[in-house]
């Protein structure tokens, strides 16, 4: 060790028990992080996403909460649990499950915009997204009893396949 330090800050979510968290993203619109719920405690039947604020001096921000049943408006398992998540530029939340094998796409507001199943053999357990500059989309693979891996989606028509 070089004995180098740099500040931080520890910061109570205030989640406690109530969200187990499985994703992180940072919301630049918002100057907030999000934080996608795996599972919720009570359950109360919706997908909530927390917009944790930066500045620990700004009250909290309503999270963004998607009732479970508007999903299956878009061929998804009402059961889907984030496993990972994202926000573009234009400020559509991107989330994967694991669980669900699946991707879906919701605004700020909580509107489901789409899903997509996610192929099994292809991406066996989905644990981080990210959006490249050229917005092409990476997902990432645990082990899962095969190798890691992660997987380029180009932006680009004619380039990459579906996930």
């Amino acid at each position: 060790e070089d004995g180098e330090r740099v500040p931080f800050r520890v910061t109570d979510t205030g989640l406690g028990g109530a969200c187990e968290v499985e994703g992180l993203d940072y919301d630049a619109t918002d100057a907030a992080l999000l934080a996608a719920c795996k599972t919720t405690r009570p359950d109360r039947d919706v997908l909530v996403v927390h917009r944790l604020p930066l500045d620990p001096t700004r009250g909290a921000l309503e999270p963004i909460e998607v009732p479970r049943s508007r999903l299956e408006s878009v061929g998804l398992d009402p059961d889907f649990a984030p496993s990972a998540i994202l926000v573009d530029s234009w400020g559509t939340l991107v989330l994967a499950s694991a669980r669900s094998e699946a991707l879906l796409e919701i605004d700020r507001e909580g509107h489901v915009l789409s899903g997509r199943p996610l192929a099994r053999a292809r991406h066996p357990q989905v644990e981080g997204l990210a959006l490249t500059k050229d917005l092409a989309l990476v997902l990432s693979d645990e082990k899962n009893g095969r190798d890691a891996r992660i997987t380029v989606y180009s932006s680009r028509a004619g380039e990459g396949r579906a996930p």
